[in-house]
């Protein structure tokens, strides 16, 4: 059953996508791309880097599934949270 199951991670691509929310713990960076420059929005506004903004989004929008398991061990919490 593993084989057939869906192994994208994200069902966005880099060229369509226009919000980005990263959270780590308690911390949180939200970027949004406002004409055609992606630009972080909190915890302060800035413009982003574009070439290292592109190739982290590249990455997290190709990042698959090697495989599954069927439920997390007890206490584990994920590392980092990506809204697209």
């Amino acid at each position: 059953v593993s084989e057939y199951q869906q192994k994208d991670i994200f069902d966005a691509r880099a060229f369509n996508t226009t919000a980005v929310t990263i959270e780590k713990g308690a911390d949180a960076l939200t970027f949004e791309r406002k004409d055609s420059a992606w630009h972080q929005t909190a915890p302060a506004s800035k413009q982003a880097d574009a070439a290292k903004f592109d190739a982290l989004l590249s990455a997290v929008t190709s990042a698959r599934a090697d495989s599954f398991v069927p439920a997390l061990p007890a206490g584990a919490k994920p590392e980092l949270t990506v809204v697209l």
